[in-house]
């Protein structure tokens, strides 16, 4: 399978902007958050896979009026409600919009690489008139507006054998190529890619518009805040252990400390200055703030040295012969 790899959202727009949809056809995208998983639906995964999901979903369907009077009459919207509320069935999600799949892809477990998988379906189910049994490749279908869900997913479905992972075609004539690839998304980028798409409203309060994607949502946007503050929290304890270091190389006489000494140097930790000239012991002077950074541990800068300044002797201002 061709693969690429998107280091930037830059570079993951560029990719894109060669795979787009026109007109409700085309290219279409799925997300996994593991580059390693493969393009399976649920009814074919190990723990679902039985041989039996469209029986399981008949079961479905007769015990769901109960909780729903109002479920579609037909099979396969039926079928796309049932996926919409977590059963096991044969469809596999996609979507027009690749912003919807790179959420997806960046999405939990952050520490490992993910996938954005860019399709190009050639067959399209007509659902007034195939059967679930009559469908013998991969081909894709296109509901009507059955959930906000779908709607505010852009999605569509496909309709593989639930045990076999889609697997590139050849485009047929007159496009080229095949029509599965692979866009690869760091691991080191997901949590930057997860807050650029945020800025663009591209999150769970709106991939799933209820009050559980609410809730999620704001719990996201907590955890981030408290990994900054730990962030932040880290970054002040190492400047306060270089700001103690520096204080020790400063005043407690170390070999270090001596060799500043004798060469006369300005020693700068926090807002204190200990200026050391040679054979002049040390005096304290109050300076301005000093810009400090973790990697800034010790700033030194050379001083004038505090000697007298006497003529050279007249021989050593002669010229040699």
């Amino acid at each position: 399978m061709d693969t690429y790899r998107a280091r930037s959202f830059k570079e993951l727009h560029d990719i894109l902007s060669c795979h787009r949809p026109h007109g409700g056809v085309g290219w279409c995208y799925r997300g996994q958050a593991n580059i390693e998983w493969p393009l399976l639906p649920a009814a074919g995964r190990p723990q679902y896979h039985t041989g039996r999901d469209l029986g399981r979903h008949n079961a479905w369907r007769d015990l769901a009026i109960a909780f729903d009077p109002n479920l579609p009459g037909n099979d396969w919207e039926c079928l796309a409600v049932a996926q919409h509320h977590g059963l096991a069935t044969r469809l596999l999600d996609w979507t027009w919009n690749p912003l919807v799949a790179a959420y997806f892809a960046a999405a939990s477990p952050l520490n490992v690489d993910g996938a954005l998988y860019c399709y190009f379906p050639q067959v399209y189910i007509n659902v007034q008139a195939a059967k679930f049994d009559s469908i013998d490749r991969v081909a894709a279908y296109r509901p009507r507006a059955l959930t906000l869900r779908l709607v505010r997913r852009a999605g569509l479905f496909t309709y593989p054998r639930p045990n076999l992972p889609l697997a590139p075609a050849l485009l047929s004539a007159p496009l080229e190529g095949p029509d599965l690839k692979a866009i690869c998304i760091p691991a080191e980028t997901k949590q930057l890619l997860l807050e650029t798409l945020d800025i663009y409203g591209i999150n769970q309060v709106n991939l799933f518009p209820d009050l559980d994607g609410l809730s999620r949502h704001i719990n996201w946007e907590t955890r981030v805040q408290v990994e900054r503050c730990d962030a932040k929290t880290l970054t002040d304890r190492v400047q306060m252990k270089a700001e103690i270091r520096c204080r020790r190389v400063a005043h407690c006489g170390s070999p270090f400390a001596r060799a500043v000494t004798s060469r006369g140097a300005t020693i700068r930790h926090g807002d204190e200055t200990t200026t050391a000239h040679r054979g002049g012991g040390e005096r304290e002077e109050r300076l301005e703030p000093t810009v400090r950074t973790a990697k800034n541990e010790v700033s030194m800068r050379r001083l004038p040295r505090n000697r007298p300044t006497c003529a050279a002797p007249e021989s050593a201002r002669r010229p040699h012969a």
